[in-house]
């Protein structure tokens, strides 16, 4: 769609174009001269973002999921890493903010429903914990701005998400998704096949448990799709293939989370169509069978049978695998937390700045609870709330089968990932992120 038809939306071009390229070729000047060609791709794929929205926003989409590989390409600006994959967030940050702009001076249709509106309003909260960072650690604490940007593009993808299901409907938005699979899988897939030094295989992602979780999205859509599709074998193939990388990126976490989706599905499902029933139980089996029966899924196993007491570990601080791992680094957070309970210590100050394994939380409560304190982690409940809320009325609302299923899916998935935030850093795995939010928008 062109939104640019008018003497006042080409007056938006003319001037907001320079004004951004002028900011490009200032910067690669001023920074480093092989950062010329890339601005000027740039300013090329920002000026095709606004005129052909409905097929660059979702090919940006897609790539994000190949992106995590490319972490360490990059610069830094004091604490904060520019990396490519946040250059890619900037980039549709920028010109989301442009195609807004063009879209209410055209007076055309723009969709912001209450998620959109509840995140907005927990974004603005959080910009006083930006400053807290940045009044407790100084220049280091400016990491808080970084990661305020990486939650901005999220509630981006989903603005623009709203907008792309309106223009082109739910399904084109969901292929899109499911179209970001095909190189974190074949990656997945040569890893476990033909790469004698990869243990646990995680695609292009930049680590097994996120692989899993993003996974877990993917297996939903295509089981929806298989559920509703005429030609169900290359669904079914399909849904075999990711069960199978889903087995061997051999995350606990994940296969539990996964046991989250699996179960919200099974209680659901209408029985009285059993080979739905199958296929979920067939999914389980494949899943679990895979963590028992292999021998890196036992070695995994035996590691937490070596886990000591829950009092030892508290008391005695004895590590002997990741959970006990875990549990220590939570009690050293809530230690660190009681020192600054109510306000906490600032937006993205959890890891290396305030704990002292200058680690990260792998828990998304713990963290918000040490950042942002109690004040600040009852507002993030309630936007979970809300999400979770406005889920469950579009399926028990939703007259069209098909699209009601499709809000179940979203729920089951939604459910995966707020309980695996129990025990990992599922916040901060953008992709997936990316991912679920532009489904939310779907529905």
């Amino acid at each position: 769609m062109n939104i640019f038809q008018s003497n006042i939306e080409r007056a938006l071009l003319r001037f907001g174009l320079p004004i951004f390229l002028a900011l490009l070729i200032s910067y690669a000047i001023v920074s480093k001269s092989h950062f010329l060609m890339p601005a000027l791709g740039s300013l090329g794929l920002f000026v095709l973002f606004i005129l052909k929205f409905e097929i660059v926003f979702p090919f940006l989409l897609i790539s994000r999921s190949t992106l995590d590989s490319f972490a360490e390409i990059g610069f830094e600006l004091g604490p904060i890493t520019f990396n490519v994959p946040a250059g890619l967030s900037t980039f549709i940050d920028i010109a989301g903010l442009f195609y807004f702009l063009g879209l209410i001076t055209a007076k055309k249709v723009v969709l912001f429903d209450r998620v959109a509106k509840t995140y907005g309003i927990w974004l603005l909260l959080l910009s006083i914990w930006v400053w807290l960072a940045y009044r407790n650690f100084g220049q280091e604490g400016l990491v808080g701005v970084r990661e305020w940007v990486r939650l901005f593009s999220i509630f981006a993808i989903y603005f623009l998400s709203l907008q792309l299901a309106n223009l082109k409907g739910y399904k084109y938005l969901v292929a899109s998704v499911m179209l970001s699979l095909v190189v974190p899988l074949s990656m997945a897939l040569y890893q476990t096949l033909f790469s004698a030094t990869t243990m646990r295989v995680q695609g292009t992602f930049i680590h097994p448990n996120a692989f899993a979780l993003y996974l877990i999205l993917c297996i939903g859509l295509t089981f929806w799709t298989l559920k509703f599709s005429v030609r169900k074998k290359p669904w079914f193939f399909l849904l075999v293939l990711e069960l199978f990388v889903l087995w061997n990126t051999f995350s606990i976490g994940g296969a539990i989370s996964f046991s989250v989706f699996g179960i919200v599905l099974i209680i659901k499902e209408n029985w009285k169509k059993t080979k739905y029933i199958f296929v979920i139980m067939m999914m389980f089996f494949l899943v679990l069978s895979g963590l028992v029966l292999s021998e890196l899924g036992k070695k995994r196993f035996q590691e937490l049978e070596q886990t000591p007491r829950l009092q030892e570990m508290i008391k005695e601080e004895i590590v002997t695998n990741s959970l006990s791992w875990r549990i220590v680094n939570w009690k050293k957070l809530f230690q660190e937390w009681s020192r600054r309970p109510l306000m906490g210590y600032g937006l993205d100050t959890c890891g290396k700045l305030v704990s002292p394994w200058k680690n990260e939380a792998h828990n998304d409560y713990i963290r918000y609870l040490v950042e942002l304190g109690i004040i600040g982690l009852i507002p993030y409940l309630l936007l979970v709330r809300a999400i979770g809320v406005d889920i469950w009325k579009k399926y028990k609302g939703n007259k069209d089968e098909q699209k009601g299923y499709l809000a179940l899916i979203v729920f089951a998935i939604f459910l995966s990932w707020t309980v695996g935030a129990i025990w990992d850093n599922h916040i901060t795995a953008t992709a997936f992120q990316f991912y679920f939010w532009a489904i939310l928008a779907a529905i």
